[in-house]
């Protein structure tokens, strides 16, 4: 089953929300694009989050960390056996991809400032989006295992608008690849039972 979730946190979790309710299924995988938080040459353009913090929520006069949703984990991590499969898979298909922390809210980051002010509180991340932390929480809350697999589509700045709507487009091959042999993986096992 395939769904578009939408833009933004809310379409994100209620489109999850539906699928499960409506469909059951075994696993979620989210794909999509970010952008990266730091500029950085090295950085591949085929990101595989390890785990997701919103940017955008802050209950800290409670004692909870920033990013954290009252009486849920400081972090909602993808399920370490997909990360694990779609990392080989990656290697397997010679694509390269760096792995680690998105952070998501409710922005499209295009300039220095919000940037700056981010960094300075989620240093550690990688990339951000406007879905991956709801759909994950989404997940959680009905215990269904995710996978989340983006692409790099501009560096957050000035050029981001631009960059993106060039490579939106660029990218989904390798993705395509990556989720095939999850597929055929997944439809094997099945079979076997």
């Amino acid at each position: 089953m395939i769904i578009q979730s939408g833009i933004g946190k809310v379409s994100a979790a209620a489109a999850t929300t539906f699928l499960i309710l409506n469909y059951q299924p075994n696993i979620i995988i989210n794909i999509g694009s970010c952008g990266a938080i730091h500029q950085n040459k090295n950085l591949k353009q085929i990101f595989l989050p390890n785990k997701c913090i919103y940017h955008d929520v802050d209950v800290t006069i409670f004692n909870y960390k920033l990013g954290q949703i009252p009486l849920f984990p400081d972090y909602f991590y993808v399920n370490h056996t997909l990360l694990k499969f779609a990392i080989l898979t990656a290697k397997k298909l010679n694509i390269h991809f760096t792995k680690g922390l998105i952070i998501t809210g409710d922005t499209f980051l295009n300039d220095h400032k919000s940037k700056k002010r981010i960094l300075k509180y989620f240093s550690k991340s990688i990339a951000i989006d406007m879905e991956s932390c709801a759909i994950a929480q989404t997940a959680f809350m009905f215990k269904v295992p995710l996978l989340i697999i983006k692409f790099i589509s501009d560096f957050s700045d000035k050029n981001s608008k631009q960059d993106f709507s060039q490579s939106f487009f660029n990218h989904s091959k390798k993705i395509a690849k990556i989720l095939s042999c999850i597929f055929l993986y997944f439809n094997h096992t099945m079979l076997k039972k």
